[in-house]
């Protein structure tokens, strides 16, 4: 499910509408797309900056943009976890119904952990031996732990049973930004004309 935005010329700023009424219906819709390729480096850009190994630059690359008929275009991402990241929500173990990976328990990266950024399936695909400390009923878990080389126990991910809420982190822009960054290809276009 794609989650995005869509740039149209019915909600254009006065810069904008000036600008709309001096281009011809193709060159209208080639700005309203370079306008959304800016939009859509910004939310690249806020992605990125977040930080990790792996999902947030997969959220990077996920980010779309493509016209929506005459006077629209949109940008958006693709990615199962890109609403989830701007909004928030409640997350829970995909369990063994039909169409899940067979996970019943949420693995939540230790923070500081080798596992931060990461996904269980990096260390199985690795070949690391994975096993859990402690109890694994209720709503709390275990720890998922590796071997470490002084063959202690190295905590990399906190089993959840059930679900967990997620606050939002958006990295989608706002309006404002979405705006000024109209605003700017606005002026660079007449600056053209």
């Amino acid at each position: 499910m794609a989650s995005g935005f869509v740039i149209t010329q019915d909600t254009l700023s006065p810069t904008l509408s000036y600008l709309r009424g001096r281009l011809s219906p193709e060159q209208q819709q080639g700005f309203l797309l370079a306008w959304g390729r800016g939009v859509a480096v910004k939310a690249q850009r806020n992605a990125i900056a977040k930080g990790g190994r792996r999902l947030w630059r997969d959220l990077a690359r996920s980010v779309n943009v493509r016209s929506v008929g005459p006077g629209g275009v949109e940008v958006f991402s693709d990615h199962v976890a890109a609403a989830q990241k701007q909004f928030g929500g409640v997350i829970s173990a995909p369990g063994k119904g039909p169409g899940s990976h067979g996970a019943r328990a949420l693995t939540i990266p230790i923070k500081g952990s080798r596992a931060e950024g990461k996904l269980v399936g990096e260390f199985t695909a690795a070949g690391e031996k994975l096993f859990v400390l402690g109890k694994t009923d209720g709503n709390r878990g275990g720890i998922l732990c590796a071997t470490a080389p002084d063959g202690t126990a190295e905590m990399l991910f906190i089993l959840l049973k059930r679900t967990r809420p997620q606050t939002p982190q958006p990295w989608f822009p706002d309006d404002k930004t979405i705006a000024e960054i109209g605003e700017h290809f606005a002026q660079k276009k007449l600056a053209a004309l």
